[in-house]
């Protein structure tokens, strides 16, 4: 980790309130490490169990008995890339909402807490 992400997590830490290792827990778990995709874009991960539930079944997302969370997770990525372009076909707000994005992964619906505007 260079000295500026460094210096950068220790500046999120105090604006937050958390200690560093709380924020490089984020990082590593979140993020696998990494701040962008290979091809230089932003990391972003659709998370079906945020998207309406009315339209789970159009997504093909189908967690049984599992919580809807945990079933998210066992999904590929090819099958969430499938999933968020069908979430986008259906309404592009809710698929960006459902969606978590950057090194922290902060989910798209915390855009107005993150300073975005919608």
């Amino acid at each position: 980790m260079t000295d500026s992400t460094i210096h950068a997590m220790k500046a999120a830490a105090e604006i937050i309130g958390c200690d560093l290792p709380a924020i490089q827990a984020v990082f590593a778990v979140e993020a696998r490490g990494r701040f962008f995709n290979k091809d230089g874009s932003v990391l972003d991960r659709f998370e079906p169990h945020k998207f309406p539930e009315r339209y789970w079944g159009a997504l093909g997302f189908e967690p049984g008995n599992n919580v809807p969370w945990r079933a998210s997770l066992k999904l590929s990525e090819a099958a969430r890339r499938r999933m968020a372009q069908t979430a986008r076909d259906i309404d592009p707000e809710l698929e960006a909402q459902a969606t978590s994005y950057g090194a922290p992964q902060i989910m798209g619906f915390n855009y107005e807490a993150a300073g975005f505007m919608n």
